[in-house]
C-alpha cells in the first residue's frame, strides 16, 4: 500500500495508472477524491462543507439495489445544511463527477466528456439516483433537479478519471470558474495527484525519496515493482 485516505488505498500496480496516457485506475480516483474531501475547509472563499460518498455498485433505477442509503453520510442525512457531496459516477467506461447538493435538491454533472452517453442513458442513471435521494430524505419526491455544468473538455480517450479529480479538487478549493478553464494539462495534474497521494503513506514518502523526487523514476519504479511480483 503506497498511499491511504480513510478507508481507500491505493496499491502500487494501480498507482502506476497516474502515468501518462494510462487509464487511471477507480481506487485511485476514490482515495484521491477522499483525501480532498478530508483535507477541505470552509473559508472566505468558499464557506461549503463537503462529503464523499463512495461509488455504490448500482446504475440503473429496474432492478436496482437500495444500497446508497448505507453509503450517504449520516452527517449530512440529519444536516444538509450548506453541503455538497461528491459522487464519481463510472458508466460504460466513462468516469464523470456527480455533486448533490441535498439543501436544494440539486444534482450537478461535471463531465468532460458531455456527449459520451446517451440522453436516455444519462436520464436512466440519473433516475436510479434520485429514486434513491427520495428514499434518504423523505418527502423530497418530485422535487430533486438535475443540470450539466460547463466543464472543461477532454480530447482523448483515457483521461477521464483525471478530469473527475481535477473537478473534486477545485470545487473544495473554491475555484469552480476554474472547472471550465481550457488550459488544463492532464499530465500535469496526473502528477500532483501522485505527490499528494505518495505523501500519505511511509512507504509513499520513502519511495518518493529514494527517486530523489522525481515522478518518472518513480513511476519506473512502481512498474518494476509490478513486473517483479508477477
Amino acid at each position: 500500500m503506497v498511499a491511504v485516505s480513510g478507508n481507500y488505498a491505493v496499491y502500487d500496480i494501480q498507482m502506476a495508472s497516474l502515468a501518462p496516457n494510462e487509464w487511471v485506475d477507480s481506487a485511485v480516483v476514490d482515495t484521491y477524491l477522499n483525501l480532498v474531501v478530508s483535507n477541505s475547509r470552509p473559508t472566505e472563499t468558499c464557506s461549503i462543507n463537503f462529503a464523499f460518498l463512495p461509488r455504490p455498485f448500482f446504475m440503473f433505477e429496474n432492478g436496482i439495489e437500495r444500497s446508497l442509503h448505507s453509503l450517504f453520510p449520516r452527517d449530512v442525512i440529519e444536516d444538509p445544511m450548506n453541503t455538497l457531496v461528491l459522487l464519481p459516477s463510472l458508466h460504460l467506461d466513462h468516469f464523470w463527477l456527480t455533486v448533490i447538493n441535498p439543501e436544494r435538491y440539486d444534482i450537478y454533472v461535471y463531465d468532460s466528456m458531455s456527449n459520451y452517453l446517451s440522453q436516455r442513458q444519462r436520464a436512466e442513471f440519473m433516475r436510479g439516483l434520485i429514486s434513491n435521494l427520495e428514499i434518504i430524505f423523505p418527502g423530497t419526491q418530485g422535487l430533486w433537479t438535475c443540470d450539466l455544468e460547463k466543464s472543461v473538455q477532454q480530447k482523448d480517450g483515457f483521461n477521464c478519471g483525471v478530469f473527475v479529480m481535477f473537478y473534486a479538487k477545485e470545487l473544495t478549493l473554491g475555484h469552480k470558474d476554474s472547472i471550465g478553464d481550457t488550459t488544463f494539462r492532464p499530465n500535469e495534474f496526473r502528477e500532483e495527484v501522485a505527490l499528494e497521494l505518495l505523501n500519505t503513506t511511509t512507504a509513499g514518502r520513502e519511495l518518493l525519496r529514494l527517486n530523489n523526487y522525481d515522478w518518472v523514476r518513480t513511476f519506473q519504479h512502481l512498474e518494476d515493482m509490478t513486473i517483479t511480483r508477477h
